[in-house]
């Protein structure tokens, strides 16, 4: 056996020798050779160190064959190259099936068509010694394909000769896999920095990694200030700390969770918001948390005066059911204190009524923990203590210091009782006090809690008067059924089968209905279908031992067919056996707060498609223009990829004539512009123009601009459109001035007919005579001219009268060239008021443009006008030439219009038009003796199809697009002067140079 350099140790440093390792094959004083394209091993003596020399050979192969295993079996592709030559001598199947050829095919070319693309001469190991290990390379394949892989060369001897060891693994769906996550956390950043709600990413420890502005506008703290910082120090109130850590410990457990809660602001105001969490992945673990907050302090504080508001309403029904449902003026008074206590949480509630004769108040009831202070107050003396002072003076009393109130006499007593507030007031029917009301309490009472008080106190005063006067029981019931009636709220007495009893006034309204018509009918015929069946589950849970009140969200159909949402307070009347006999119903009308809740629910939902499938075109740049985002809107607009857009700045996009107008829109920006808007020509990718109104702002990061976010509008198609309407316009007026226009052309037609067929007739006599001159002229040659042809020469003359016709020929041409001359005069003026518009502005003539409209028109001014023109020396004007046309047009028929409102019997009016320059501007003014524009419309003259001509003669859009030809497109003014019964005058102040005088 020939004896070779061993090349164990080159192996085993090379990432093929690595694999021979790690599968437990140890080898000592290999070496390589080809034969018949495969590996042979040479010198191969095992770490276990074969003790039998007869079993060497049997050893040999059994290595050989191992290592052959190995090199076709890795996962890794393994090339074997000639450094000389930079030839594949081997492969393994890995790196055949990652070209995509076979052995035959790979065998014997050259390694950089496939793994190393160098040049000859520049190989990195074998030319340039450099080591490549573990280095991201591109890999070949045989269908062009550049795949990502991760390589390893070593150089190796194999029979004696040097050559690479060339290993490599493919990370093409790595690679991939990379681009996609960073593209979707960019997606997501972009999403969370544009939402409404404020959004926050906390660590494990509550610590903040990622917050947008909307939560840094919520809670005034900018990112840089509480990166890192845990949010239990910065917007968790104390108090709230320990249902926090539980809400956040049950999202680590439960997963999504929603909570309304209240959080700090960073000056200290609190905030009523909604909480929306999750837990979320941190560096592949679960240990982070995603929370998104909404500000609903406002439905909050709406939610609390609604609720008060019902509060009070039902407070208000208690005592209307249970005084109307009391036996005696005790019962109800009694009852009346216990609703007051329990609805204003009052330690003591009671009721003193006046006994005139003695000049006293009389303890009539009480309710609440400290009722037994009863007797002690049982006659107050008018004047005495806080009770009698409020019937002495009539007025309310309210303290939230009893113990240092000066009126409060029995401090002993209050003290240990721990009284903090005080309410008293007087019960009156008109200037009459018929008693006291009031409450003690060990909290300070609330504005609610008051207002509670005012409300019932007339109630109550009411039902003392009628008990008082039971010899007039009916004035009594006139005064509650006033009380009913008048109430601000929808009230109902109705049957246990669902009849109206009786009905207020506010739910009639509320309804539709009369009270007639309510009460031949029932509850379930105005109730929507949909919530009919669990109203009639509602009305069956009265009966003896249930609830004797209920509340209820139900849908009434109004008499005109709308819905009316509304909350009711349903209370039952309870006969002497304890059954309901019938039910009052309060009716809180609350359609505007679901229209409320509806709209906000569509609103959000709104804000998402809009967000989503926004048609306009939404982008942001850097400070220097280049793009940092464009939405799918805008990509579509320009042709241009998210990739492409990524390496392309404003400044390429712009079309050459609107570089001036974005330079001046971003300086003015720039310099604290606001509400900034310009139209601007970009050139897209695929070369379209595209003519986009944009409406830029600065974004700012701690106070200082970053970048620049705008708005574009794609008036492509309005602007195309606008100009096939004026274009429209202009065909109608030609159309309208067609058959003057048809007139004028046809009078000089008319005569250079007549004058034409005037000399058709002239050139036959003509002919005669020259025929009898031809037949004189030969004769005369022969020298034998007869008298009778003399005669008939001389005849023939006579009958043609040649020498009139010597006249009038000339005459006839001369005429007929004036009538032609006048019909290309009509077509020239014509074909330069009907030329069509141009995108462009160009300089032009006025005046010329002026008389060539004035010609347009000359049939439809020439009856009722004369008209005078003074053309000064006017210099070339900047402007679209077509559309003053349409102009002047426009303003010379409504002064036709307006003369022949005032002319009679066949007077003529005048029309003066007169232009003169104005330093950088030109005047033109068009004058008329018309009647002029009253006082009242000259604010309207100017609005789309406002018009005061009869139907046909006017569409109202002439004075209308003027301006906006005017203004808007030239930049210049459009006035008027007008006296009733003298005329109008319109006076066209134009620029030379539109551009010029937009951007001063």
């Amino acid at each position: 056996m020939e004896s070779e350099e061993p090349v164990y140790r080159e192996i085993h440093s090379c990432k093929f020798g690595g694999i021979l390792a790690h599968r437990g094959l140890v080898c000592h004083g290999l070496s390589m050779s080809r034969v018949d394209n495969t590996v042979e091993c040479r010198q191969l003596s095992c770490s276990h160190r074969l003790q039998d020399p007869s079993n060497t050979h049997g050893a040999l192969a059994e290595s050989q064959n191992r290592l052959q295993a190995i090199f076709e079996g890795v996962e890794t592709g393994i090339f074997i190259i000639d450094p000389e030559y930079h030839r594949i001598v081997d492969a393994n199947p890995i790196a055949l099936k990652m070209v995509g050829l076979s052995r035959a095919d790979v065998v014997g070319a050259v390694c950089h068509k496939f793994v190393c693309p160098a040049q000859m001469g520049h190989c990195p190991v074998t030319d340039l010694g450099q080591t490549v290990d573990n280095s991201e390379r591109i890999l070949l394949t045989s269908n062009g394909e550049k795949r990502a892989i991760i390589k390893t060369v070593r150089p190796v001897t194999i029979s004696g000769r040097p050559h690479l060891l060339e290993s490599f693994l493919d990370i093409t769906e790595r690679k991939q896999a990379e681009t996609a996550l960073k593209e979707r956390t960019n997606y997501l950043n972009s999403l969370i920095e544009m939402s409404p709600l404020g959004i926050v990413v906390l660590d494990a420890a509550e610590r903040v990694q990622i917050s947008n502005s909307a939560f840094e506008k919520l809670f005034l703290y900018p990112f840089a200030e509480i990166q890192g910082i845990s949010l239990e120090d910065l917007i968790i109130p104390p108090e709230l700390a320990a249902e926090s850590a539980i809400f956040t410990q049950r999202c680590f457990t439960e997963g999504s969770l929603h909570a309304a809660t209240r959080r700090r602001r960073k000056d200290g105001a609190l905030l009523d918001v909604e909480i929306f969490a999750a837990p979320v992945s941190m560096d592949g673990t679960t240990g982070g948390l995603l929370a998104l907050y909404q500000d609903v302090t406002e439905r909050k504080r709406a939610e609390f005066a609604m609720a008060e508001r019902h509060r009070l309403a039902t407070l208000i029904a208690e005592l209307g059911v249970a005084l109307s449902a009391a036996n005696s003026m005790q019962q109800g008074l009694q009852k009346c204190s216990e609703i007051l206590a329990a609805h204003a949480g009052a330690a003591f509630a009671g009721v003193w009524s006046v006994n005139e004769q003695e000049r006293v108040l009389e303890w009539q009831a009480s309710a609440g923990p400290d009722a037994e202070k009863d007797s002690a107050d049982a006659q107050v003396p008018f004047g005495s203590s806080i009770i009698g002072q409020i019937a002495e003076s009539g007025e309310p009393y309210l303290s939230n210091n009893v113990l240092g109130d000066r009126w409060v006499e029995d401090r002993e007593w209050a003290r240990p009782e721990e009284i903090i507030a005080f309410v008293g007031y007087p019960l009156k029917v008109g200037d009459r006090v018929l008693g006291v009301i009031a409450a003690l309490a060990h909290q300070p009472l609330s504005a609610a809690a008051v207002q509670a008080f005012a409300s019932v106190a007339h109630i109550v005063a009411q039902f003392i008067e009628g008990k008082r006067a039971e010899a007039s029981l009916r004035e009594s019931e006139d005064r509650f059924r006033t009380a009913f009636e008048e109430a601000p709220y929808g009230m109902c007495m109705t049957a246990l089968d669902g009849r109206f009893l009786h009905a207020n006034a506010a739910l009639c309204r509320m309804l539709g209905y009369s009270q007639q018509e309510l009460m031949t009918g029932a509850w379930q015929q105005i109730t929507h279908p949909e919530d009919l069946e669990r109203s009639r589950q509602v009305a069956d849970r009265f009966g003896p031992g249930a609830a004797t009140t209920l509340d209820l969200e139900k849908r009434y159909i109004h008499k005109q067919g709308n819905v009316i949402w509304a909350r009711l307070k349903i209370s039952a009347v309870l006969d002497s056996s304890g059954r309901p006999s019938h039910f009052i119903t309060h009716v809180d009308d609350i359609t505007e707060r679901k229209r409320a809740e509806e709209a906000l629910r569509q609103s959000e939902v709104r804000y998402r498609e809009l967000f989503e499938n926004a048609t306009d075109i939404v982008y942001t740049t850097d400070l220097q223009g280049r793009f940092t985002s464009l939405n799918y809107s805008g990509q579509k607009a320009f042709a241009c990829s998210q990739e492409e857009v990524n390496q392309l700045t404003v400044w390429q996009l712009v079309a050459p004539a609107s570089l001036e107008t974005a330079q001046h829109m971003r300086a003015r920006l720039f310099a604290g512009g606001q509400d900034i808007k310009a139209e601007v020509e970009i050139v897209a990718k695929d070369g379209r123009h595209v003519l986009i109104e944009v409406k830029p702002r600065l974004i700012y990061e701690d106070g200082s601009p970053i970048g620049v976010q705008g708005i574009a509008r794609d008036n492509t198609v309005r602007h195309q459109a606008e100009m096939e309407l004026r274009n429209a316009q202009k065909l109608e007026s030609v159309g309208r001035l067609a058959s003057g226009i048809a007139h004028e052309i046809n009078t000089p037609v008319q005569f250079i007919g007549d004058n034409v067929r005037f000399l058709r007739d002239a050139f036959t006599s003509l002919e005669a005579v020259l025929g009898r001159y031809s037949e004189l002229r030969e004769a005369s040659a022969s020298g034998s001219v007869s008298p009778d042809l003399m005669a008939e020469v001389q005849r023939v003359e006579k009958e043609t009268d040649c020498s009139y016709l010597l006249q009038e020929i000339p005459a006839a041409l001369a005429q007929t060239l004036d009538g032609v001359e006048r019909v290309a005069t009509i077509v020239r003026a014509m074909k330069e008021f009907a030329h069509p518009e141009g995108k462009e502005m160009a300089a032009a003539d006025l005046n010329r443009a002026l008389q060539s409209t004035m010609t347009v028109a000359r049939n439809e001014l020439k009856y009722v006008a004369e008209i005078e023109s003074e053309f000064g020396e006017l210099p070339l004007v900047v402007c679209n030439i077509s559309d003053l046309n349409q102009v002047f047009l426009n303003l010379l028929v409504n002064a036709a219009h307006a003369i022949a409102d005032v002319v009679k019997n066949g007077e003529k009016g005048r029309i003066r038009v007169r232009t003169a320059a104005e330093g950088d501007t030109v005047l033109i003014s068009i004058s008329d003796t018309g009647s002029g524009i009253p006082q009242a419309i000259r604010g309207k003259i100017y609005d789309p199809f406002f018009t005061t001509k009869e139907v046909g003669r006017g569409t109202g859009q002439g004075l209308a697009i003027a301006r906006s030809v005017i203004v808007e497109r030239h930049k210049g003014s459009l006035t008027f002067d007008s006296e009733i019964g003298k005329g109008t005058t319109f006076y066209i102040r134009l620029p030379l140079a539109p551009e010029k005088q937009a951007r001063s």
